[in-house]
């Protein structure tokens, strides 16, 4: 289990239903391998889309290179090289966003299953240590708030329990920019402390829901 803690994160709701756009500028970062859209605000991709498409010098036909997508960041990840001076486009299904609440102090909890994979000897019916295969990846987020402060005006996190959209979630470590954890994530539970002689206080727990990345730089 590894846990993580921050002092800033960004919450954001995605609308139910994504933009599909056409021939969206992109670039192929100095890897080689990895195009991204230009445009941040339509980076959030729907994982049920089937638009998601990568041009290279003519948009008439897509690349037929191997790839996976990154649905959380908007990319293209190719196995091979590809050339940095061409202008590549992107064919997307994006989820437009808007803020939901901003958090002052967070907690990611990440887990892998573990299954037992010990072959115990014929011979002696022993083995001096147990062996495992990694099975299935999961995190969980805590976010902490303060509903009585300027700077949470956002609305709460208990109307949007039933949300069928997932949000999406950033998380830093030490500022408002730089690096970060990026992810899609479903509302679990929401908690609300209103003490007597302090600050009203709010914890949410969140699923990730899928893969979640560690990027370098905003």
């Amino acid at each position: 289990m590894a846990v993580l803690h921050g002092r800033f994160g960004r919450v954001r709701i995605t609308a139910a239903t994504p933009t599909s756009t056409t021939n969206l500028a992109a670039d192929m970062l100095t890897d080689k391998r990895t195009v991204i859209v230009t445009d941040t605000t339509r980076r959030h991709w729907d994982p049920n889309s089937t638009l998601h498409r990568v041009y290279g010098a003519t948009t008439a036909t897509a690349l037929t290179d191997a790839y996976t997508v990154d649905y959380v960041r908007g990319r293209f990840l190719f196995s091979t090289d590809h050339s940095t001076s061409v202008t590549y486009k992107v064919d997307a299904g994006w989820l437009p966003t808007s803020c939901l609440a901003v958090t002052r102090g967070w907690t990611l909890d990440y887990t892998v299953d573990l299954k037992d994979a010990t072959v115990f000897s014929c011979a002696t019916a022993n083995s001096d240590w147990r062996t495992w295969l990694p099975g299935l990846p999961d995190a969980t987020i805590t976010l902490n708030r303060l509903s009585a402060s300027s700077e949470s005006t956002a609305p709460p996190f208990v109307d949007k329990l039933t949300l069928q959209a997932p949000l999406f979630v950033e998380l830093m470590p030490n500022a408002t920019a730089g690096d970060k954890w990026e992810c899609y994530a479903r509302i679990q539970t929401d908690a609300h402390n209103v003490p007597v002689d302090d600050f009203l206080s709010e914890t949410i727990t969140l699923r990730v829901d899928g893969p979640i990345y560690f990027t370098t730089a905003t």
